[in-house]
């Protein structure tokens, strides 16, 4: 009978001292998802016929070359809080026949759905 005890009480020590940790990994997660879902959210708050400056207000262009024409550009952006996700936006140039122009009030044209990649650096 002693030995049962024992038993019952080790095992109970064991999810004791284990439960906490399945809770932390799963706080870790839920925290992991919620930057994802976030950028999801706002992802999707994309239009055409937005600007610039309201892209910008979540994402940031991503590093690298990245080339512009005339008549307008695409832009590989990443997520501020994460810069694994990213977005690629086509947008009209505001300033008409400038070059290499990034101006805040150029139009969003397309949105591609987020995606994950590592960071490109110059």
């Amino acid at each position: 009978m002693r030995s049962a005890i024992v038993v019952v009480t080790i095992i109970c020590g064991l999810f004791a001292v284990t439960e906490p940790g399945l809770r932390q990994n799963s706080v870790k997660q839920q925290d992991s998802c919620a930057v994802v879902k976030e950028a999801l959210n706002n992802s999707l708050h994309f239009k055409v016929g937005m600007t610039r400056r309201e892209v910008e207000k979540y994402f940031s262009p991503d590093g690298g070359l990245q080339f512009f024409s005339t008549t307008g550009s695409t832009t590989r952006y990443v997520y501020l809080k994460c810069e694994f996700i990213k977005v690629n936006v086509s947008f009209k140039s505001a300033v008409h026949g400038s070059r290499n122009s990034r101006s805040p009030d150029d139009i969003v044209e397309s949105v591609s759905k987020p995606y994950l990649e590592y960071p490109v650096a110059d």
